[in-house]
Protein backbone atom coordinates (compact mmCIF):
# COMPACT_ATOMS: atom_id res chain seq x y z
CA UNK A 1 0.00 0.00 0.00
CA UNK A 2 1.55 3.51 -0.96
CA UNK A 3 -1.62 5.54 0.01
CA UNK A 4 -5.05 5.41 1.33
CA UNK A 5 -6.88 8.27 1.81
CA UNK A 6 -11.07 9.25 1.74
CA UNK A 7 -13.79 10.49 2.61
CA UNK A 8 -16.25 8.83 5.01
CA UNK A 9 -19.24 10.78 3.83
CA UNK A 10 -19.87 12.69 0.82
CA UNK A 11 -18.36 16.04 0.03
CA UNK A 12 -18.64 16.32 -3.47
CA UNK A 13 -20.31 13.53 -5.10
CA UNK A 14 -18.64 10.37 -6.25
CA UNK A 15 -16.81 11.46 -9.31
CA UNK A 16 -15.51 14.75 -7.42
CA UNK A 17 -14.82 12.43 -3.98
CA UNK A 18 -13.03 9.36 -5.98
CA UNK A 19 -10.53 12.02 -7.67
CA UNK A 20 -9.92 14.22 -4.14
CA UNK A 21 -9.35 11.17 -2.55
CA UNK A 22 -6.90 9.17 -5.09
CA UNK A 23 -4.69 12.95 -5.51
CA UNK A 24 -4.42 12.87 -1.75
CA UNK A 25 -3.54 9.11 -1.39
CA UNK A 26 -0.90 9.40 -3.78
CA UNK A 27 0.43 12.51 -2.85
CA UNK A 28 -0.46 13.34 0.79
CA UNK A 29 -0.93 10.58 2.83
CA UNK A 30 1.98 11.39 5.66
CA UNK A 31 2.56 7.87 6.22
CA UNK A 32 4.22 7.13 2.74
CA UNK A 33 6.35 8.64 0.25
CA UNK A 34 4.52 10.53 -2.13
CA UNK A 35 4.17 8.24 -5.51
CA UNK A 36 6.28 9.58 -8.30
CA UNK A 37 5.16 10.32 -12.12
CA UNK A 38 7.39 7.45 -13.14
CA UNK A 39 5.65 4.93 -10.51
CA UNK A 40 2.42 5.00 -11.57
CA UNK A 41 2.59 2.61 -14.09
CA UNK A 42 4.17 0.23 -11.59
CA UNK A 43 0.82 0.40 -9.03
CA UNK A 44 -2.20 -1.34 -9.06
CA UNK A 45 -5.23 1.08 -7.74
CA UNK A 46 -7.62 0.21 -5.53
CA UNK A 47 -10.95 2.59 -5.03
CA UNK A 48 -13.73 1.96 -2.32
CA UNK A 49 -16.99 3.48 -2.58
CA UNK A 50 -18.68 3.34 1.07
CA UNK A 51 -22.39 3.47 1.14
CA UNK A 52 -24.31 5.26 3.84
CA UNK A 53 -23.01 5.65 7.54
CA UNK A 54 -25.77 3.21 9.68
CA UNK A 55 -25.19 4.04 13.25
CA UNK A 56 -24.78 0.82 15.53
CA UNK A 57 -26.82 1.42 19.03
CA UNK A 58 -27.41 -1.07 21.90
CA UNK A 59 -25.05 -2.79 24.48
CA UNK A 60 -22.17 -5.23 23.73
CA UNK A 61 -24.44 -7.99 22.70
CA UNK A 62 -26.83 -5.88 20.24
CA UNK A 63 -23.49 -4.15 18.75
CA UNK A 64 -21.78 -7.76 18.16
CA UNK A 65 -25.41 -9.04 16.62
CA UNK A 66 -25.48 -5.92 13.80
CA UNK A 67 -21.87 -5.84 12.80
CA UNK A 68 -20.12 -8.80 10.68
CA UNK A 69 -16.77 -8.25 9.63
CA UNK A 70 -16.18 -8.86 6.32
CA UNK A 71 -19.56 -7.53 5.10
CA UNK A 72 -19.19 -4.14 7.18
CA UNK A 73 -16.76 -1.50 7.41
CA UNK A 74 -16.46 0.48 10.64
CA UNK A 75 -15.96 4.21 11.58
CA UNK A 76 -15.85 4.62 15.36
CA UNK A 77 -16.01 8.35 17.13
CA UNK A 78 -15.39 9.59 20.55
CA UNK A 79 -14.92 13.08 21.22
CA UNK A 80 -11.72 13.98 19.28
CA UNK A 81 -11.13 10.08 18.53
CA UNK A 82 -11.95 9.10 15.45
CA UNK A 83 -11.46 5.73 13.54
CA UNK A 84 -12.21 3.97 9.94
CA UNK A 85 -11.96 0.58 8.63
CA UNK A 86 -13.11 -1.23 5.07
CA UNK A 87 -14.25 -4.41 5.36
CA UNK A 88 -11.53 -5.65 3.43
CA UNK A 89 -8.94 -5.09 6.23
CA UNK A 90 -11.06 -7.44 8.16
CA UNK A 91 -11.11 -10.39 5.01
CA UNK A 92 -7.54 -9.81 4.51
CA UNK A 93 -6.56 -10.25 8.36
CA UNK A 94 -8.78 -12.73 9.01
CA UNK A 95 -10.29 -10.85 11.87
CA UNK A 96 -13.80 -11.65 13.76
CA UNK A 97 -16.32 -9.34 14.38
CA UNK A 98 -15.14 -8.58 17.95
CA UNK A 99 -11.20 -8.57 16.72
CA UNK A 100 -12.50 -5.71 13.86
CA UNK A 101 -14.72 -3.61 16.52
CA UNK A 102 -11.14 -3.62 18.70
CA UNK A 103 -8.88 -2.80 16.06
CA UNK A 104 -11.07 0.15 14.28
CA UNK A 105 -11.41 1.49 18.02
CA UNK A 106 -7.17 1.09 18.33
CA UNK A 107 -6.69 3.08 14.95
CA UNK A 108 -8.95 6.04 16.50
CA UNK A 109 -6.57 6.24 19.42
CA UNK A 110 -8.97 4.53 21.68
CA UNK A 111 -8.84 1.31 23.90
CA UNK A 112 -9.57 -1.68 22.57
CA UNK A 113 -12.99 -2.08 23.96
CA UNK A 114 -14.18 1.02 23.82
CA UNK A 115 -16.73 0.03 21.19
CA UNK A 116 -18.15 -1.93 23.98
CA UNK A 117 -19.29 1.73 25.96
CA UNK A 118 -22.67 3.00 24.74
CA UNK A 119 -21.16 7.18 24.97
CA UNK A 120 -19.05 5.61 21.89
CA UNK A 121 -20.58 6.49 18.46
CA UNK A 122 -20.06 3.00 16.42
CA UNK A 123 -21.24 3.29 12.36
CA UNK A 124 -21.22 0.57 10.24
CA UNK A 125 -21.31 0.83 6.25
CA UNK A 126 -20.78 -1.30 3.20
CA UNK A 127 -18.47 -0.96 0.15
CA UNK A 128 -18.50 -1.62 -3.65
CA UNK A 129 -14.20 -2.05 -4.23
CA UNK A 130 -13.01 -1.70 -7.83
CA UNK A 131 -9.25 -2.37 -8.62
CA UNK A 132 -7.02 -3.13 -11.17
CA UNK A 133 -6.19 -6.43 -11.87
CA UNK A 134 -2.55 -5.09 -12.19
CA UNK A 135 -1.02 -1.80 -12.83
CA UNK A 136 -2.54 0.03 -15.90
CA UNK A 137 -4.48 -3.92 -16.25
CA UNK A 138 -8.26 -4.08 -16.23
CA UNK A 139 -10.24 -3.13 -13.98
CA UNK A 140 -12.92 -5.06 -11.55
CA UNK A 141 -15.39 -5.06 -9.39
CA UNK A 142 -14.12 -6.96 -5.79
CA UNK A 143 -16.65 -9.38 -4.07
CA UNK A 144 -15.39 -9.29 -0.50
Amino acid sequence: MRGCIGFPRPVGGVGHDVVEAALAAAFEDPRFVPLSLRELSEVAIEVSILSEMVPVKGDERMRLRAVKAGRDGLMVQYGIYSGLLLPIVAVEQHWDTRKFLGETCIKAGLPETYWTQKSVNLYKYETQVFKEEKPEGEVIEVNL
